[in-house]
Order: C-alpha cells, then sequence, then structure tokens
C-alpha cells in the first residue's frame, strides 16, 4: 500500500510520520507526570447543549485526561466537555476554549469564552469540524451505538490513511480511547514527516 506523507484529518491536512503499526504498549506509560491540582472552575451559563458533546464527564475521566495529555495541553486547564469522536475540549483561568482533535495530536484555541463556544457551535460548519456531526448521523444510522462511557474511536488511525467514515469507527471505552490516543501522539510527536515507526504490545 502506498501511504502519503499529508493524511486529511477532518478539513486540515496532518503532516506525522507513517505509522506501520499501531499497535502501543501503554503500561505506567505516564506514571511520571504527577498530580495535577485545579482551584478553580468554570460554568457554561448556556449549558452548551448540543448533539456530539458530552458536557457531563465523569472526574474519573477528566483526570485521566489531563494526566495522559499534559505533554500536550499543560497543566494549567479543566476539561469543559468531551465529544462523541473521542475529542475533547478545555477551558484555562482566562476562560479561553480550546479544542484537542484525538485524531491529529493537536490542541487549538477556538473561542475566547464559554458564550462565544455555543454561538460557534451553533454554526453548523464549525460543529461538523468539531463534532464530526454528519459522520455520527452516519454511524447512527448503520446501527452502530456506543455506551455512556464509550465514544466511537478509529479502526485504522488517520495517520495511516484511516478515514472519517462510519465503516472504520467503533465503540470503545472513553478511558482507553484517550490513553490510546495519546501514547500514540506522544511517541511520534518529535520524528520527522515520513518516519517508517512500529508500535508493539507488552502484555
Amino acid at each position: 500500500m502506498t501511504m502519503n506523507k499529508s493524511k486529511q484529518s477532518r478539513n486540515r491536512p496532518i503532516h506525522k510520520p507513517l505509522v506501520l503499526w499501531t499497535h502501543v504498549n501503554t503500561n505506567n506509560f505516564f506514571g511520571n507526570l504527577g498530580n495535577i491540582r485545579f482551584d478553580y472552575t468554570t460554568e457554561n451559563p448556556n449549558g452548551m447543549m448540543q448533539k456530539g458533546l458530552k458536557t457531563e464527564v465523569s472526574e474519573e475521566l477528566k483526570r485521566m485526561i489531563l494526566k495522559e495529555w499534559a505533554w500536550l495541553i499543560g497543566t494549567d486547564k479543566v476539561v469543559v466537555a468531551i465529544t462523541n469522536l473521542g475529542d475533547a475540549f478545555f477551558s484555562d483561568k482566562s476562560g479561553w476554549i480550546y479544542w484537542l482533535d484525538t485524531g491529529s495530536g493537536e490542541l487549538e484555541k477556538v473561542a475566547d469564552s464559554l458564550g462565544d463556544f455555543d454561538e460557534y457551535l451553533a454554526d453548523p460548519e464549525t460543529s461538523d469540524v468539531w463534532l464530526l456531526s454528519n459522520l455520527l448521523n452516519d454511524l447512527e444510522a448503520a446501527g452502530i451505538h456506543c455506551q455512556e462511557h464509550e465514544v466511537y474511536s478509529p479502526k485504522h488511525h488517520p495517520l495511516i490513511g484511516g478515514e472519517y467514515k462510519a465503516d472504520n469507527f467503533y465503540c470503545i471505552d472513553a478511558l482507553e480511547h484517550f490513553s490510546l490516543s495519546s501514547s500514540i501522539h506522544f511517541q511520534i510527536k518529535d520524528l520527522p514527516d515520513g518516519t517508517p515507526i512500529q508500535f508493539t504490545i507488552s502484555r
């Protein structure tokens, strides 16, 4: 199979190494990151009621996401919501909102406040990029329904040509999804484009 250096994630290209095998060893991979503490909270007055967005996230999952992705997002953020397709949104002390795209392994500031974030979500084009609304509709139409503790995750990662189509996604525990996706991106973050690499599972 011919692999292209640049892969498409939603509507933007990913420039990452070529991943030939995406099995990873996540055992204690982030055990030395330490504890993360927060002494402030964020509140959304508008409720962020949006299909594909989970705002009621367990404390266990919040702590795990913050710990596993601290290498990218830093230690100054709180989880605002996650998406059904396994991405996350954060807020910091300034109230800014950030989007973690677990497919491309990128963090992007997307709004100056939760109020602005709500307004942007009301725009169909923006919400489809962030929440993959069309893909979510296709998954539901195909009868693929996740449990409350699960998210949709790709069978074949976008880094190796996996497409954002319903037949490439399955339901997986959200804890496992965020841990696995973080481990993949952490291990390849400093490699140049086109580097052939191999991940193996240790049992």
